[in-house]
């Protein structure tokens, strides 16, 4: 995240996610907000906190060093935002219509740099030789003249002796030049080989982060499930229940009518026998 991004991305927003180790264009599908701020309270009780975005009003600004209102209970304070972090979940869609849940560190905005220019590998001498702040370039023009000086001298014993000190001086120069460019090139391929060491290391904890992250969902997906199975069951209880009292009911007033229909029949048997 970088310092001029805004505090979230909206719906909509075009970027660029990292998926299985590189960025690819998506645009923003659905966002599952979260923003915590780092505030300094500029009055009592002063000292500095951290809260989530619903503390600060919708209509105030959410950048570094902005004036906010913050709202801790019933109490309002006047606050400067020393630092945002953006904890949201950003559902994105890709181009090839595949879709991922990502947390903010792993996008960026559309045309934004995924990584630090300074740290790049063709900074360094080895792969720039053009920013060597001394080039080595052989003095090919003194030691033409030093050939046609030795021509001269070849006859003077003293001569020759003293041209085989220049000599072997000259060879222990060249060699501790090569020594240096040696040290030079091996010290500069360390750190390109650190670099990559890093950006590996760096790669393997994102995926272990993806797979943590996706044994938690499933785990969600599958307490959802379970509850969906046990709120069936309770209706398919209820259901039971509520069938087996209307049957019960049903019984009962047949049983009354039954029962109504006897006494009516004694009770005209008893008037046909009062009359005879």
């Amino acid at each position: 995240m970088q310092s001029d991004d805004p505090a979230y991305l909206t719906v909509g927003t075009e970027v660029s996610a990292k998926f299985k180790g590189a960025f690819c264009e998506a645009k923003v599908k659905k966002v599952t907000k979260s923003i915590k701020i780092k505030v300094l309270l500029k009055e009592a009780p002063f000292g500095s906190i951290v809260v989530d975005d619903l503390a600060i009003p919708k209509t105030a600004k959410i950048e570094l060093n902005e004036l906010v209102d913050v709202t801790q209970g019933k109490q309002t304070f006047r606050a400067v935002i020393q630092h945002i972090k953006d904890c949201s979940k950003y559902h994105v869609v890709f181009n090839d219509g595949d879709e991922k849940e990502l947390r903010r560190t792993q996008l960026c905005l559309k045309g934004g740099k995924h990584f630090d220019a300074a740290g790049n590998l063709d900074a360094l001498p080895l792969y720039n030789p053009e920013q060597f702040s001394n080039p080595v370039v052989r003095n090919l023009v003194g030691k033409a003249k030093l050939k046609q000086k030795r021509k001269g001298d070849e006859s003077s014993p003293s001569r020759r002796k003293k041209r085989k000190d220049e000599d072997d001086d000259e060879e222990s120069d060249e060699d501790g030049g090569r020594r240096r460019e040696k040290r030079a090139a091996a010290s500069a391929a360390s750190v390109a080989i650190g670099e990559m060491n890093q950006g590996v290391e760096t790669q393997s904890e994102e995926s272990s982060a993806d797979s943590s992250e996706e044994k938690e969902r499933e785990k969600e997906r599958k307490r959802k499930r379970d509850e969906e199975k046990e709120k069936e069951r309770e209706e398919m209880e209820k259901e039971k229940l509520k069938k087996q009292q209307e049957e019960k009911k049903a019984k009962e007033k047949a049983k009354l009518e039954k029962i109504s229909k006897h006494i009516s029949s004694i009770a005209n048997a008893k008037e046909r026998l009062d009359k005879t």
